[in-house]
C-alpha cells in the first residue's frame, strides 16, 4: 500500500473500486450512473460483492448497488468444471459454424439457471438442436406448411365457424399462455423458464396435428373444411410461437415467418403482443424449406 510498504490488503479491494472510478467517481457526474447500478455476478464471488463491497461503499458514504443478480456456472457434461486439460471446453465459434448461432442461443437461453450450475457440451447442444428445434419445431412447420402448399393451392386456408372444434381452442389457449410471458419484460432468471414454455407447447402442437390427422380429413368432402381449420390453427400457432421465439432464435424465426408470409416483430415502436388469428387467410405461402437440418 502507498502508505506502508509492509501492509498487505486483499486484491479485491483494488478491483472493486473500479466499479465507481469507471463512472468518474468522485466527480459529480458519477451519481446518475451509480443510482441505477446493478451487479451481475457469478456465485463464486458473492461474498466479495455482497459483504466486503457494501462495507467499503458505506465507509465512503456511498449507497450499495441497487441490485445484486447472481447466476450459476456453466460446467462440462457430468457436472465437471471445464478445463483445457480435460478437453471439455465448448468453443462457441465451432458450435456456430456447425449448427448456426441460433442453436447456441437456444441452448444458453433454455438451460441457464440462476440457482444452480448448468451443463454444456457440444453433444448436449447438438442433442437439443436435433430433438427440440428440429423435431418439435422445424418438423411441424415442414409438415403443416408443405401440406398447405400441396392441398390448398399454396395458400393459408380459411377456418370456417362450422369447422371449429374444442381441440382447436384448447391448443390455442395453451399456445397463447406459453407466448404471453415473452411479451413482457423478462428478468434474467425468467428467460430459461419462458424458453422452456415455448418448446414445451410445441409438444402439444405436434400431438394436436397428429390427433387431427389432416391427411385423412382431406380425403373426404365432408371433412375438408375441418381439414382447413386444422391447418389454419397449426400454422397460426406456429406463427405465434416463432414471433415469441424471435427474441431467442432470431435468424431461424425470421426464416420461418418469411415462409408463412408474415412480418418479423421489429422490436421498435409498440411492444410485441401475443395474439392469435393474425395469419392472413388466402395469403400465399413461400417455399417451405428445412429450418434445422439434422446434425450428426
Amino acid at each position: 500500500m502507498p502508505f506502508d510498504d509492509d501492509y498487505v490488503t486483499y486484491v479485491w479491494f483494488d478491483a472493486l473500486i473500479n466499479y465507481i472510478t469507471n463512472v468518474n467517481w468522485p466527480e459529480p457526474e458519477h451519481a446518475a450512473w451509480w443510482a441505477e447500478c446493478e451487479h451481475l455476478i457469478g456465485k463464486d464471488i458473492l461474498k466479495t460483492h455482497g459483504v466486503y463491497w457494501p462495507i467499503m461503499l458505506m465507509a465512503i458514504d456511498m449507497a450499495p448497488p441497487k441490485r445484486l443478480s447472481v447466476h450459476g456456472h456453466w460446467v462440462g457434461a457430468g457436472g465437471l468444471k471445464m478445463s483445457k486439460t480435460m478437453g471439455n471446453v465448448v468453443d462457441p465459434i465451432e458450435v456456430m459454424d456447425n449448427l448456426g448461432a441460433d442453436a447456441l442461443r437456444y441452448y444458453l437461453a433454455r438451460n441457464a439457471r440462476a440457482d444452480a450450475d448448468s451443463q454444456i457440451s457440444v453433444e448436449l447442444i447438438t442433442q437439443a438442436y436435433n430433438s427440440e428445434l428440429g423435431n418439435k419445431l422445424g418438423n411441424l412447420l415442414s409438415r403443416a406448411g408443405k401440406f398447405a402448399r400441396s392441398r390448398f393451392d399454396g395458400r393459408i386456408p380459411g377456418r370456417a365457424e362450422s369447422a371449429v372444434a374444442d381441440a382447436d381452442e384448447e391448443l390455442r389457449k395453451h399456445v397463447l399462455k406459453a407466448c404471453e410471458p415473452v411479451s413482457k419484460k423478462l428478468e434474467l432468471a425468467e428467460i430459461p423458464y419462458a424458453t422452456q414454455g415455448l418448446i414445451t407447447v410445441c409438444d402439444q402442437m405436434n400431438n394436436y396435428f397428429a390427433d387431427q390427422a389432416p391427411w385423412d380429413l382431406i380425403k373426404n368432402e365432408d371433412t375438408k373444411e375441418r381439414c382447413a381449420a386444422v391447418i389454419y390453427v397449426t400454422l397460426d400457432c406456429l406463427r405465434l410461437v416463432f414471433e415469441a421465439f424471435s427474441q431467442v432464435i432470431p435468424t431461424t424465426s425470421e426464416q420461418a415467418l418469411a415462409m408463412l408470409n408474415c412480418e418479423v416483430p421489429s422490436g421498435e415502436g409498440s411492444p410485441w403482443v401475443a395474439e392469435l388469428d393474425k395469419l392472413e387467410v388466402g395469403s400465399e405461402l413461400a417455399e417451405i424449406g428445412t429450418l434445422y437440418p439434422r446434425a450428426a
